[in-house]
Parts: C-alpha cells; sequence; structure tokens
C-alpha cells in the first residue's frame, strides 16, 4: 500500500511540545509507527504558526520547524526517510522507503521580502498558501471579513511561485482570492477541502471551483476534519464526497490531505494515520482499487513528475 497525505500539522505539534518525539508510538497522529504500515509513503508537512504570533516574528518560528524537521525527524530516520526537494527525488524512491515535503500554511513569515521566500525555497518549502483563515498583505482567507482577493503583493507572489515552480495552496483562500490564483499561470492545488455541495462548511470548494482546478490540472485533498464531512460526520460522508468530486470530471485530480495533527475532535474511526488502512478498505465497497490508488498517491505523483 502506497499513500501520499498532503497536509499535517505535525511540525507545529512538535514545536509547541518539545517533548512529544515522532518516533514516539503515541504521541502524534501522524509518526514513525504509522508510517510503517505503507510500503512508501510521502508526507507533506505543514509549517504553521499560529495567529496568537504577531506577523513580525513568524519567520523565526519557521526556521524552528525547520530545524525541527531535520534534527527531529530526518536525521533519525535511518535513511530510511527521504527529503523530497525535486521531480527524481520522488522518482527515486525505493519500496519500503518514506518522502517528505515542506509547505508553509500562510505566508505572513515572508510578508513581501522576496529574498524571504527564496531562503525558504532553497530551504526545501515546495508549497504555499497564501493565507490561513484570515488576511494577511498578500490577500484575505476565508474568514476575512473584507473579502477581498490577492493584493497586487499577493499577485507579485505568483510570479515568484511561478519562477520557483512551487505549488501554491488555495484551501485557505477566499473565494475572490481562488479565482486570482486560477487567473494565472501558476501550478495550484487545496491540500485539504472538500466539496461545499455535499457539506457548505465555508472551508470547502464550490462546484465551480473543484472544476476550475481540474481544468488547471491541480489537485483537490480531501480531508477528515469532521465539520467538513458533513453535521454528523461518517466514513460515508468521504464517499460521498469522493462520488461528488468524480462527479465533476476529478476522477484525476483527487487525493489525501488528511490535516492530522491539525484536528481538535477527529472521527473516532479516523483518528490517526494509522486508521488509514481501515479507511481504504472501507472505500474499497464503493470504489475500484485503480480509483483508490489514483486517490492515494497516482493523481499528486502523476503531477509532481510530470
Amino acid at each position: 500500500m502506497r499513500l501520499v497525505d498532503l497536509h499535517c500539522d505535525v511540525l507545529y505539534s512538535l514545536w509547541k511540545n518539545p517533548k512529544k518525539s515522532f518516533y514516539a508510538p503515541n504521541d502524534l497522529a501522524v509518526n514513525a509507527h504509522w508510517m510503517e504500515a505503507f510500503h512508501q509513503m510521502v508526507q507533506v508537512m505543514a509549517l504553521y504558526v499560529p495567529i496568537s504570533i504577531p506577523h513580525n516574528q513568524r519567520l523565526p518560528i519557521v526556521l524552528q520547524m525547520i530545524d525541527i524537521f531535520h534534527r527531529d525527524i530526518l536525521s533519525k530516520g535511518n535513511k530510511k526517510y527521504k527529503w523530497l526537494r525535486y521531480a527524481e527525488d520522488w522518482s527515486n524512491l525505493a519500496p519500503n522507503e518514506k518522502g517528505f515535503v515542506l509547505s508553509l500554511e500562510g505566508c505572513e513569515a515572508i510578508s513581501d521580502d522576496e529574498s524571504v521566500f527564496w531562503n525558504l525555497v532553497d530551504k526545501g518549502v515546495q508549497i504555499f498558501g497564501l493565507t490561513w483563515n484570515y488576511g494577511n498583505l498578500l490577500g484575505d482567507g476565508i474568514g476575512e471579513t473584507r473579502k477581498a482577493g490577492l493584493s497586487l503583493q499577493g499577485k507579485q507572489f505568483l510570479r515568484w511561485c511561478q519562477r520557483a515552480n512551487a505549488i501554491v495552496d488555495v484551501s485557505h483562500l477566499n473565494e475572490k482570492g481562488f479565482w486570482d490564483c486560477m487567473a494565472v499561470d501558476v501550478s495550484v492545488m487545496a491540500s485539504h477541502s472538500n466539496a461545499k455541495q455535499i457539506c457548505p462548511h465555508p472551508r470547502n470548494l464550490t462546484d465551480e471551483q473543484i472544476q476550475a482546478l481540474i481544468c488547471k490540472e491541480g489537485i483537490v485533498g480531501l480531508t477528515f476534519v469532521p465539520e467538513f464531512l458533513s453535521a454528523n460526520p461518517s466514513l460515508d460522508d468521504i464517499v460521498r464526497h469522493i462520488e461528488h468530486i468524480c462527479m465533476l470530471g476529478g476522477e484525476n485530480h483527487l487525493a489525501i490531505g488528511s490535516d492530522f495533527e491539525g484536528i481538535d475532535k477527529p472521527l473516532a474511526c479516523l483518528n490517526n494515520l494509522g486508521d488509514i488502512p481501515h479507511l481504504l478498505d472501507y472505500l474499497s465497497k464503493f470504489f475500484s482499487d485503480e480509483l483508490i490508488q489514483k486517490i492515494c498517491y497516482k493523481n499528486f505523483m502523476h503531477k509532481i513528475l510530470i
């Protein structure tokens, strides 16, 4: 079994509580113990700084999280853990090896400083979410009351991403900012969002947004946040979101973006990475092995390797 998970908040958890360990079996919802359940796995590690931290203090914390990634995860992986920075790193990932990708969730740490952007690219950040739920210098998130799109600086930021061949993550952007991204020739994905037609949460995507991502060869990462699934969430709701996105033409654009460690009250049956095999067994009652493999890893790996 192979898996790519497009979003987790493990680095934030390790930064917040240094007593936790990625190698302890019960400290984190994504850890070395659970990763061993997969023949091959790639985990995207979000660099998320909470909104309680002033903008001008966020860059040092992002850099601390990158240090935590290298010191407390990568260096202890007995050469089995690989840092995936280039397409060839993905294609060279051997059976039983595990790969990691860094993603910045909210670009307050960068602001309008292009040198900081390129420094983070040099440090291996490949995916950039311009905002979290609220506004910043680049634009407005889904919870910002003024409901503006991207600023001029935000549109400039997209040009930096073009030059860096970075992926822009639109999951937390409001709709106007989303459409501003769609108007630019830049690689996009929604790392952890579901279908608003199935569950009308503000963080979910409208049918028009999903179809725009499909047309742009983007990816939609199905997330397990209960509020994004339904009012009374269960595994059946994940089935419903998959069916709906496939109905819109998204069979080759679906992935998994769990948001493990970022969920306050996860589903009892989907509490951590170790529960994914149970989920996949359940999905096999409704979908072909080929579709499940596309969702688990093929779709996103195709995006990276083309």
